[in-house]
């Protein structure tokens, strides 16, 4: 047995001699045979003196080395354990850690890379690995057990890392361009529901004034033609909202017409002598039912009684007196009632333009 064990030495002295040697092969034929001479001859002398605690530590560590040099991890991890059984030395146990952290990558880099998460598994085992052998093993090997071993475990550590460096680009883009593609459905959906709420609000207004020839909305007209108009922005093909478009504009072109024809033939029922002009333009009332005569729209004339401003408004001579009504600087109150009798007071300017809506008027 002591023969065997001498002889297995010797191999392992040549395999160590030829590895400094052959420095930049990690591995020779050469090398490899004198490691499994070394071992042939180990189990030999284990057969004869197998309760030799010592030896059989000796020989089981060595075999687990030689597992773990040839990537044989799950082996190397089961010599090591024997070895433990008969040594109890803090090397053998980091080496049975060590070892271990390399079998468990070793097993999920070797599962399909369909499942994502294998390589950070595996990079992760091979970092507490590297670790392990840099804080604890690497001052208790020599240089050639480093060489030829820590570059196999440094390439498959470098090799999980790209892999997994490549896992998360690709989430991160396919996340990338998940959220612009959701968030472009989102505002194509908030955009449709927006054209669809003016194109409602447009279509209920023309309704109301054309159909039921509610001109206490008239004022409303101006709000019509701008929904449609902004619709048309968005799909200038859209004919049923050209046409609607053209009708909006013609009813208020008539209404204008129409308001404008009756001042032109009998001025004297539309204006009232307090009402005087003012900056150039003055109040004028247009009733546009004829069997109801409350029933009438406030707007402004130039002086040429020429409208200027279209009678969309209301007045409420309770609120509306001393000439508030009338052209100041520019600006002149008016005002507008809901169907509910609700009255809102609005500064305009001599374009017609809302300036800003009265509070507490």
């Amino acid at each position: 047995a002591l023969l065997y064990e001498i002889e297995g030495d010797i191999y392992r002295v040549k395999a160590t001699s030829e590895k400094q040697k052959d420095e930049d092969e990690i591995k020779t034929e050469k090398i490899n045979d004198y490691y499994k001479k070394t071992i042939e001859k180990y189990e030999q002398a284990y057969k004869i003196y197998s309760k030799n605690k010592a030896f059989n530590a000796k020989y089981f560590e060595f075999v687990g080395d030689f597992k773990l040099d040839n990537e044989e991890y799950a082996e190397a991890c089961k010599f090591f354990d024997k070895a433990l059984e008969f040594d109890k030395r803090q090397e053998l146990k980091i080496k049975k850690e060590y070892a271990d952290k390399l079998k468990k990558a070793q097993k999920a880099d070797k599962k399909p890379f369909i499942y994502l998460y294998t390589p950070f598994i595996a990079w992760s085992k091979y970092s507490r690995a590297l670790k392990i052998f840099d804080k604890k093993l690497n001052k208790k090997q020599d240089k050639n057990y480093k060489k030829e071993h820590i570059k196999k475990v440094e390439k498959k550590y470098q090799k999980t890392f790209n892999e997994s460096i490549t896992i998360v680009s690709g989430l991160l883009l396919i996340l990338i361009l998940f959220i612009t593609f959701n968030n472009k459905i989102i505002q194509t959906s908030t955009k449709e529901k927006h054209l669809s709420a003016m194109l409602k609000t447009a279509d209920n207004i023309i309704y109301d004034i054309s159909a039921k020839k509610n001109y206490e909305k008239i004022h409303l007209i101006d709000t019509a033609i701008t929904l449609y108009s902004e619709i048309l922005k968005s799909n200038p093909n859209d004919t049923i909202t050209k046409k609607n478009l053209d009708l909006a504009k013609k009813i208020k072109k008539n209404y204008i017409a129409t308001a404008q024809k009756n001042i032109d033939n009998n001025p004297s029922i539309y204006f009232t002598p307090m009402r005087q002009t003012s900056e150039g333009l003055q109040l004028f009332k247009y009733t546009y039912d004829t069997n109801d005569i409350s029933k009438g729209k406030y707007g402004y004339v130039d002086k040429n009684r020429k409208i200027v401003i279209p009678p969309f408004y209301d007045f409420n001579p309770n609120k509306m007196y001393d000439g508030k009504e009338n052209f100041h600087n520019g600006k002149a109150v008016v005002m507008l009632k809901t169907s509910d009798g609700k009255e809102t007071y609005l500064l305009i300017n001599k374009n017609n333009n809302v300036i800003k809506k009265l509070i507490n008027f």
